[in-house]
């Protein structure tokens, strides 16, 4: 049976992601410059987003059309980083695309 995540998980979920940004200096970095992707666990995602190991793939800084690149708090600007969930079969071209000859071989 597929459940559908409730409002206070996705929100969790959010936070989680958030988190990760916000502390990891070498995934600030790479969002600076552009974009990146990462697996996170996938604990509450719906199951068409799950791995078989049970992660979710996610494509983090993407360029979005209807949203500013950045929102000005009271203490300065702050980067809107999208977040953007992968099927599986998009995680697995991306890393298949991604890696070096020598692991595709």
């Amino acid at each position: 049976m597929r459940r559908e995540p409730t409002n206070a998980s996705r929100v969790h979920q959010r936070a989680v992601l958030r988190g990760a940004v916000a502390t990891h200096e070498r995934v600030r970095a790479q969002v600076k410059g552009g974009f990146m992707s990462m697996e996170v666990a996938g604990k509450g995602m719906p199951e068409p987003l799950l791995t078989k190991d049970g992660r979710v793939g996610v494509l983090l800084g993407m360029d979005a059309a209807t949203l500013p690149g950045h929102l000005a708090v009271p203490s300065g600007q702050v980067r809107l980083v999208t977040v953007k969930a992968l099927l599986p079969t998009e995680l697995a071209y991306l890393l298949w695309s991604t890696a070096s000859p020598a692991e595709t071989s």
